[in-house]
């Protein structure tokens, strides 16, 4: 029994001891190898070696572990001699028995030894800041808001965007993020080009700008940006703005300008930024709403009178003076130059000329001079230039004041609106545009998901097309899409015209109907003619109508179109049948000819019969088969 036991807890200690030596013999799967001479592989990768034997090191290309050059031994080989001295992590020694270069995470010692990097650096000479576990070469601070990426760099180097990493200054350029450089000797912060020859900063950053001393000092106020020449509203910068709102101000948009700068206006009260004036426009610094007439500025005025320092046409609520001004509209009147009647506060007539209206705007009673046709004010007299609602008189020649609606005065005469406007305040400025348009900068943009606006990089331009950015859908005001150009380019004043000068708006050739003189383009009154001219004569001065060119069918004589006569079916029928019982007449003759010419051979005994006998006998032997024998045929 007691044998027994005891052979019991031998087997039982065996059993033990074989079940720790097959653990201790068995390997992890993690820290298992199958590279030779390497003592820790990437986990559960055993092919890949991280860590060799000593006096080994890992052949990065190959993955395996190659014994250590001559001269070098040790963890990765990073023990070598210098001399007669050992240096650990040395991996080039000098001609003494000092290190030359230690490897990643160590730098030289003052002793020519290596030692470890502090926390938080490493790299070459310990050059390299540790973020989050990322080496970054030449940076001064880790960034708190991305992990592993750098958010200063040291002096002379400065952020690349593309790829966050400290990039060495362009040439010339020192300091944090490079914002200094030198001129001559001197060190000039935020300078972008110094004085040449001297140590004068001559070109700043933006919202800075070189004082007397030739150094960029910051803007001060609301200026900013480059040379302080622009206007910051809330931070911001307000192109061509005067001044801002203030913190008291209510505004809906921070940064928004308050006065713009002369010669551009603000397009809402919120407008950031200011927009240019159109041509001959100027500005009080929040509108437009005032204008050049020969060199004489008023306020409140759309057109000028030609020729003179008057104003033709005043704005909606004010109206010409004695001096040609435009003041305010008396009480109850309102529109340009206060032709429009008030029927309430907020409702104007409807149509013009209207002395008393309904509070919907319907006139009832008529302005003097003028009655009430099919709910519209026209004049009694009436003025004989198309589409003129009030006019003028002077030594027999009419000028035009005032056009019917979806018309503007050119030169004295009605020129229609351009467009797909409805109605217009002058050269392209509309104000209400046909269905299916948008009153967009003054002109009529097409509402389709086809037309993007405010998204083009062509000049000139309010709308391109959606699938093609170079392609301008609507021009802006006084300009026409030009498809042969690309571009945008002067739109002529003259509706009628077809061409004219770039520059000057100066109409050179005209429509089909229309005739040119003095540079604008008439209807031609002449019956069926499609281009004339206007000659003045040479005795009495004045000008006359010629046509140059009448529609097809039509001759040009003396300056009138004169129907070409042509054949009526008539007269040319009895044309014809003339022609036939000629031809028959002829072919009669001939044939008369040749019978008498035929009778005197029969008399003389010449029958066909003969004359086929002689015929025969004149005839060459005709031969059949290659045979040289005749054969009857």
């Amino acid at each position: 029994m007691t044998i027994t036991l005891l052979s019991l807890k031998i087997e039982i200690k065996m059993l033990i001891f074989m079940l720790v030596v097959l653990l201790l013999t068995q390997p992890f799967a993690s820290t298992s190898c199958n590279v030779e001479y390497c003592t820790e592989c990437v986990p559960d990768y055993p092919d890949n070696c991280m860590i060799c034997q000593d006096d080994y090191k890992l052949d990065a290309e190959t993955g395996k572990c190659v014994p250590c050059p001559k001269g070098t031994w040790g963890p990765r080989c990073s023990t070598r001699k210098c001399w007669l001295t050992t240096r650990v992590n040395c991996l080039e020694c000098s001609n003494t028995d000092r290190c030359w270069t230690c490897e990643d995470g160590y730098y030289v010692t003052w002793y020519g030894g290596c030692g470890a990097c502090a926390e938080g650096t490493g790299g070459y000479e310990c050059q390299d800041l540790i973020c989050n576990g990322v080496a970054l070469t030449n940076c001064k601070t880790c960034s708190t808001a991305v992990e592993g990426t750098c958010a200063v760099c040291k002096d002379s180097y400065k952020l690349a965007p593309e790829n966050n990493k400290c990039e060495a200054c362009p040439d010339g350029r020192i300091g944090p993020e490079c914002i200094s450089m030198k001129c001559l000797a001197t060190t000039r912060d935020y300078c972008l080009e110094c004085l040449s020859g001297t140590d004068r900063c001559s070109r700043c950053y933006d919202d800075f700008h070189p004082n007397e001393l030739g150094k960029c000092v910051q803007c001060q106020g609301n200026t900013g940006g480059y040379n302080c020449e622009k206007t910051k509203c809330n931070g911001k910068i307000s192109e061509n703005c005067a001044t801002c709102y203030s913190a008291e101000d209510a505004v809906l948009e921070p940064g928004a300008c308050k006065v713009c700068r002369d010669g551009y206006y603000k397009e809402s009260s919120n407008s950031i930024a200011c927009t240019l004036c159109p041509d001959n426009r100027l500005s009080d610094g929040i509108t437009c709403n005032a204008v050049l007439c020969s060199g004489t500025r008023y306020d409140n005025c759309q057109t000028c009178t030609e020729g003179e320092a008057t104003c033709q046409l005043c704005l909606d609520g004010y109206g010409p003076n004695e001096t040609g001004s435009c003041t305010p509209c008396p009480d109850g009147r309102g529109g340009p130059n206060c032709v429009g009647t008030k029927c309430t506060a907020d409702q104007m007539a409807l149509v013009d000329d209207c002395r008393f209206c309904r509070d919907d705007g319907a006139c009832v009673q008529c302005a003097t001079g003028f009655k009430l046709d099919n709910k519209e004010c026209v004049p009694i007299n009436g003025c004989q230039s198309p589409n003129c609602r009030s006019c003028t008189v002077t030594d027999g020649t009419e000028t035009c004041k005032r056009c019917q609606k979806g018309y503007y005065v050119v030169s004295g005469r009605c020129v229609r609106c351009v467009g797909n406007c409805l109605d217009c305040k002058g050269v392209g400025v509309c104000v209400a545009c046909e269905d299916g348009y948008t009153l967009t900068a003054d002109v009529c943009v097409l509402s389709s998901p086809d037309v993007d606006v405010g998204s083009c990089n062509i000049s000139n331009c309010v709308a391109c097309l959606t699938n093609n950015q170079d392609v301008c859908a609507t021009c802006s005001s006084g300009y026409l899409w030009n498809a042969n150009e690309r571009a945008c380019v002067v739109a002529c004043p003259d509706t009628n015209c077809i061409d004219c000068n770039q520059s000057t708006g100066e109409c050179s050739a005209c429509a089909v109907g229309y005739g040119m003189q003095e540079a604008l383009c008439y209807p031609c009154t002449v019956s069926n003619c499609s281009s004339c001219a206007f000659r003045k004569d040479s005795i009495s001065g004045e000008s006359a109508e010629v046509c140059i060119r009448c529609s097809f069918g039509e001759l040009t004589i003396d300056g009138q179109c004169k129907a070409i006569v042509r054949m009526s079916k008539k007269t040319a029928f009895v044309s014809s049948v003339g022609v036939v019982v000629l031809v028959l007449l002829v072919c009669i003759g001939v044939g008369l000819f040749f019978v008498f010419h035929r009778k005197p051979t029969q008399q003389l005994g010449v029958t066909p019969e003969t004359r086929l006998m002689d015929s025969q006998q004149n005839i060459d032997p005709v031969f059949f088969d290659n045979s040289p024998e005749c054969v009857e045929h």
